[in-house]
């Protein structure tokens, strides 16, 4: 599974300093290096695909757009509703913190060859294999692709 070193398009971010007075967060970008990871793992029938965005260098904002696509044969596979997934993320990543951002894919009813996950983290992108496939529970229903409930939100970052 490779990790992508990546720049994230990103606004300032404002946070509070020690006296309680505003200050700008530099954007997440080059000078900040963000490592992204997707991995999958299956459970009761779903397949579940996780994304950390690691934080390797220092403090920095982020306003930006997280997602996970399903892909066959380097394509995305239109037949899965809600494919890709997206979240939005905003806040402050600190130094040495990962945050991570997952979906489940359920009820695939179709051929069962070469998918793989693709994560996207403002202009980064990476790729690893689904190792485990939905099953099929209901032919007559679509396949779905589905953010966890508690990141349809936005995802708010707030420094330790």
């Amino acid at each position: 599974m490779a990790c992508v070193v990546l720049g994230v398009v990103a606004l300032s971010a404002q946070y509070l300093d020690e006296s309680g007075a505003a200050s700008a967060m530099p954007a997440c970008s080059g000078a900040a290096p963000l490592l992204i990871e997707p991995q999958t793992e299956g459970t009761a029938g779903q397949a579940y695909a996780f994304v950390s965005v690691f934080n390797a260098g220092t403090a920095c904002g982020v306003d930006g757009v997280g997602a996970l696509t399903v892909v066959q044969a380097g394509h995305t596979v239109r037949s899965v509703l809600g494919n890709p997934g997206r979240v939005t993320v905003r806040g402050i990543i600190p130094h040495g913190v990962t945050i991570v951002f997952d979906g489940v894919w359920s009820n695939w009813c179709g051929n069962r060859h070469a998918f793989r996950v693709t994560a996207t983290f403002g202009s980064g992108t990476a790729t690893g294999p689904y190792h485990v496939l939905p099953d099929c529970i209901v032919n007559t229903k679509p396949s779905r692709l589905q953010m966890q409930s508690d990141l349809v939100h936005p995802i708010t970052i707030t420094p330790p």
